[in-house]
């Protein structure tokens, strides 16, 4: 299984699929799935493939969920395999989640033999703006879909199951100050200067933590983007600070926003630009509960968004677990390690193997 694992995902990764123009890759993952899963109802939407078996009233539904979009690659060498590595551009974000997802369902006797409904979603622009994602179309096209009773999203978490996601909402502030020549500044109002005590807060600000069980999640307000000034020699009249505010499940988007707004304190003018729902803990699900009882795999909470959050606004309870490891992904040079990603798959066929109801 070793060797037919590399063989797919090098297979992926020998064609690229960078965000925008993932329609080659799309293509590919359709014939090949039509050749090699006919027993899979396959259907398309736009660069998203779904795939499904015969729906059975008496059997769960169980999904797994992958992104087939990269980011724009960075690496200094084409696709290839060393010892102990798979290498090339979303190798662990996350074509190495594909690769698993591909040999589940191609593996007709296991699909044949286990009492389960199974879904596998392949969609596209994951990467990108919240309200430019792939999979929300595919949501709202499939109305079956919330019949899954869990999801796995295969993103990379190092083979850990994690559990909920922060939400996340991005301000731009803009200090509004008053042009002058910059050897007579008492001429105008320097607007970078005017955010000073602002970012001076913002470093001092420490992390929130807040518990749901034994998960732990932090929330944290971050300056991840400043413009501000034309020429060297002139006093800005305008400066920009993008501040990401990372909220934990519970808290709804609109309470993010005016934490945001108070944090400010009416020093600048604000404009939301970005806005991702957290996602909520299923610690409780009973398909989750047998999948961390069969692997003994224990639980954390996601530190970071997935479109975990996504399939919860429309009633899918979904996981994070996928065998990429989380400092490769957005990396030059990416690379997936061939322990993990046939760790990942065992994970799977062990959790399949032991389904209730499965002779």
């Amino acid at each position: 299984m070793q060797t037919q694992l590399n063989s797919i995902l090098l297979e992926y990764l020998r064609i690229p699929s960078e965000i925008t123009k993932e329609t080659l890759f799309c293509n590919h993952l359709e014939k090949r799935f039509k050749k090699n899963a006919p027993y899979l109802e396959c259907y398309r939407l736009n660069n998203n493939i779904i795939l499904r078996t015969s729906p059975q009233s008496n059997f769960p539904t169980i999904g797994w969920f992958g992104h087939i979009d990269t980011v724009v690659a960075q690496e200094d060498h084409p696709p290839h395999e060393s010892e102990h590595h798979l290498h090339g551009c979303g190798a662990s974000d996350m074509k190495g989640g594909l690769a698993i997802m591909t040999a589940l369902l191609e593996n007709q006797k296991l699909i044949n033999e286990i009492p389960i409904n199974f879904v596998f979603v392949f969609y596209e622009q994951e990467e990108g703006d919240y309200d430019q994602n792939g999979l929300q179309p595919v949501l709202e096209e499939f109305s079956w879909l919330q019949e899954i009773q869990l999801a796995f999203a295969l993103e990379p978490t190092n083979n850990t199951v994690q559990n909920g996601c922060v939400g996340g909402v991005h301000g731009r502030l803009f200090f509004e100050g008053k042009r002058a020549h910059s050897a007579r500044p008492w001429e105008g109002k320097n607007a970078i200067h005017k955010a000073g005590q602002l970012l001076m807060e913002l470093d001092e600000k420490k992390p929130v933590e807040v518990m749901f069980g034994d998960l732990k999640f932090y929330e944290v307000m971050s300056a991840t983007l400043a413009q501000g000034g034309k020429v060297r020699n002139a006093i800005p009249e305008e400066f920009m600070v993008n501040i990401n505010y990372r909220f934990a499940p519970g808290k709804t988007i609109q309470t993010a926003k005016q934490e945001l707004l108070d944090f400010v304190a009416s020093r600048a003018r604000v404009e939301f630009v970005d806005e991702c729902p957290s996602g909520p803990c299923y610690t409780d699900n009973p398909w989750l509960l047998q999948f961390l009882k069969v692997t003994g795999l224990p639980q954390v909470a996601k530190q970071a968004w997935t479109d975990v959050a996504r399939l919860a606004l429309f009633n899918i309870p979904a996981i994070n677990l996928g065998p990429g490891d989380t400092k490769q992904a957005h990396q030059r040079n990416e690379n997936i390690s061939k322990a993990a990603l046939m760790e990942n798959y065992q994970y799977f066929l062990q959790y399949l193997l032991n389904f209730p109801g499965h002779a």
